[in-house]
């Protein structure tokens, strides 16, 4: 899927979203909707099928292995899915310094890892939503663990996400109605939004775009790696720059 989004280009980005709005809710009552259980991060839930009584009982039901092990690589034979040390050694033939880091003192390279798996999976209707150290998303079957679509922003083709990079700890999820989107903010400063059940570009929203001034976004902004609130007709996000 192609990279679509919307820059974040100053402290505090505001975008407006089709919305009507929603009664208020505490806690996170069957599913789970927000990174810290609901707007309010009250962390809470009310469901007591899992007690001090079983815990012991519980059983492995599946395990996930991370999307992030093999990325799409474009060639003139066309696109191919390779294993993901081999899409950066590409990446990195094609320019050496494009993970490169300075920090006013010394030159420093952060090759992409995905090791960080940090991001909190949000459960709404029985799938799972994620975003993994590259700035990826997933939707996952909760019943059975399969990957229903993933999402891939590309972010780590645009250069090393200051401080800390190549993690981050999830998406925000908004509806209304039948529509349903997920977003997150990016290493190199791009707001994305995807429609929840196919992981497609959400409609209606403006394409990805760049500041003018020519640098990499990932040279001039912090990243996003905290879910960005979404609520009525707002999704707010915080982004600085150096």
């Amino acid at each position: 899927m192609q990279p679509h989004g919307c820059l974040l280009a100053g402290t505090l980005t505001v975008a407006l979203i089709w919305a009507t709005p929603a009664t208020a809710q505490y806690g996170a009552f069957g599913d789970w909707r927000s990174h810290s259980g609901d707007n309010g991060a009250t962390k809470y839930s009310p469901i007591a099928q899992i007690t001090a009584e079983n815990f012991g009982d519980l059983e492995i039901a599946w395990r996930w292995n991370t999307v992030d092990t093999h990325l799409p690589w474009s060639s003139d034979a066309g696109v191919t899915l390779l294993p993901v040390e081999t899409v950066f050694d590409l990446l990195a033939e094609e320019k050496p310094d494009r993970w490169a880091e300075w920090d006013g003192r010394q030159r420093s390279f952060t090759r992409p890892s995905i090791r960080a798996l940090v991001g909190t999976p949000l459960m709404v209707n029985e799938v799972l939503y994620l975003s993994t150290a590259l700035y990826r998303a997933a939707a996952i079957d909760a019943h059975t663990g399969a990957t229903l679509w993933v999402h891939d922003p590309k972010a780590y083709e645009s250069g090393s996400p200051p401080p800390l990079p190549w993690r981050h700890r999830g998406l925000a999820y908004w509806e209304n109605g039948e529509a349903a989107r997920l977003f997150w903010g990016t290493g190199d400063g791009f707001l994305i939004a995807v429609d929840a059940a196919t992981g497609l570009p959400a409609e209606g929203l403006c394409g990805r775009t760049r500041r003018s001034d020519g640098r990499p976004p990932a040279r001039h902004t912090r990243p996003a790696r905290s879910p960005e609130p979404a609520a009525h007709r707002l999704a707010i996000a915080a982004h600085g720059r150096r």
